[in-house]
């Protein structure tokens, strides 16, 4: 004869029943005559559509957890209802694994070069905080004092939230179901200073973005040790990301075609891509190979890449110290990075590409669709013509044919647009061009030399006011009149 029990509803506690044995007869393993054990009971919405529910009654949590307490039966009722949402058994026991071994057990499991250089970053800055807790355990509130400490230390936003992605995947992935870890999302964190707040580089900077990137070009040239020259220059030139030049191998460089190839391995978007380089880098790309004596599966660049960071900060603290770039006292948290390098380019090329052709085109940012990379995508000359504008801009060179177009816009049957936006016509008598407001008074009178480039000249104010050599910069003209 099988034992009977009575089921006790226990008042104001939904699902959770307290049972007592009241048979004689007793089966072995359950409870003692007059004994209490707990038991639950809960449904789930099984089909959205049909509005189904799948029900779960008398599960025994005394046997299966071994609950003797009304409070332990309420957080066993609310642990079974989580599980069986997440596709689990209702009594599944989670085996106790902390943070840092659920971050080698992902990155075991995820195939990607930059394994090594996130779980360095993951010691340095999870760790020793928070790298003993259970995954089971985590709350984002632990995430965020990481988030508090790395920008107490002087963190960039980007960098931060590099370091967070390898925990925060790790915490959502599939190879941790097992161990049902609390899964956390980074949109739940707060951050001092955002990235996408940072002010743009003309608000930040009060040199002319022009002599900014001369400056940049003359100073990097100007290194000794090749290999941080070579790799300083192309990510300015070639506007690449830094972690992606850093993976350069001799095997990517084609110096007859004058092109890097950027392994799908080593870019941020995962697209293979070919891309120009200038007549400098491909010079000291064949005297660093040669001096190195590198074979074709070598890498090019030998130093960790702080080092070329540390020698980028090197140069532009010089050139604040010398006056020869000026960032507003307002910004000053936000010093120019080589990142800017990115910026740079869309800014000074504005006035013919869109930013958003620039971005797609010149600095890989992901396309949005496949019929983007369709028709958007321009070919190797293409961007070849357009870094050479951006290079001539970084040599202090100014290009005959834009200039002629500029400083002889009736030629053209043009009209051009100053940057407080009044219309300006000009015309060239000799070795002077004249320029005029729209109701035909002077605006300037510049006197050039053979390449087109401004000697000296006279500004008029909308009054005819003279003023002799004029500070006043069109970035729209690409020219100053001084």
């Amino acid at each position: 004869m099988a034992s009977r029990f009575k089921f006790h509803k226990i008042e104001n506690q939904e699902g959770i029943y307290r049972t007592e044995l009241k048979s004689e007869f007793k089966i072995k393993g359950e409870v003692q005559e007059g004994e209490e054990e707990y038991r639950i009971s809960f449904k789930i919405l099984g089909d959205e559509d049909t509005k189904k529910y799948k029900y779960y009654k008398y599960l025994n949590v005394s046997k299966e957890l071994g609950v003797k307490k009304l409070s332990d039966a309420i957080s066993a009722r609310k642990q079974a209802i989580k599980n069986v949402k997440k596709g689990l058994d209702p009594f599944f026991k989670p085996k106790a694994l902390s943070l840092d071994k659920a971050v080698e057990i992902y990155l075991s499991h995820r195939k990607s070069t930059n394994n090594k250089k996130d779980y360095n970053i993951y010691n340095k800055h999870i760790k020793p905080l928070i790298g003993g807790i259970w995954v089971q355990r985590i709350t984002i509130d632990d995430v965020q004092t990481v988030v508090e400490n790395m920008e107490k230390n002087g963190s960039a936003f980007a960098s931060i939230k590099r370091a967070l992605v390898t925990p925060i995947s790790a915490l959502n992935s599939k190879h941790l179901k097992n161990y049902n870890p609390n899964k956390l999302d980074l949109k739940e964190l707060t951050y001092a200073n955002r990235e996408k707040d940072k002010p743009s580089i003309d608000e930040r900077i009060s040199t002319d973005l022009k002599s900014l990137a001369r400056v940049l070009y003359s100073s990097i040239s100007s290194i000794e040790d090749i290999e941080k020259k070579l790799y300083l220059l192309i990510t300015l030139m070639c506007v690449r990301r830094t972690g992606e030049v850093n993976l350069i191998s001799y095997s990517d460089i084609d110096n007859n075609d004058k092109t890097i190839n950027a392994r799908y391995d080593t870019t941020k978007t995962s697209i293979r891509e070919m891309y120009p380089i200038s007549e400098e880098i491909t010079s000291l790309l064949q005297l660093h190979i040669e001096k190195k004596g590198l074979d074709k599966n070598d890498s090019i660049f030998s130093y960790k890449q702080r080092a070329y960071s540390d020698e980028f900060n090197r140069i532009m603290n010089d050139l604040i110290e010398t006056n020869q770039v000026a960032i507003k006292s307002l910004y000053s948290k936000y010093p120019y990075g080589q990142h800017d390098h990115r910026t740079l380019i869309a800014t000074l090329l504005n006035s013919k590409y869109s930013e958003d052709f620039i971005g797609k085109n010149i600095l890989s940012h992901k396309k949005s669709s496949s019929s983007d990379r369709k028709y958007s995508k321009a070919t190797l000359q293409f961007k070849r013509d357009i870094l050479s504008e951006y290079w001539e801009i970084l040599r202090g060179k100014v290009d005959k044919t834009s200039s002629s177009k500029l400083l002889n816009p009736a030629m053209h049957n043009e009209t051009y647009y100053n940057d407080d936006k009044y219309s300006l016509k000009s015309e060239i008598n000799g070795n002077t061009v004249l320029g005029y407001y729209e109701d035909t008074k002077p605006m300037f009178n510049i006197e050039i030399n053979e390449d087109f480039k401004p000697v000296k000249g006279v500004w008029y104010d909308e009054n005819g006011v003279e003023n002799i050599c004029s500070n006043a910069t069109y970035r729209k003209f690409g020219f100053s009149i001084c």
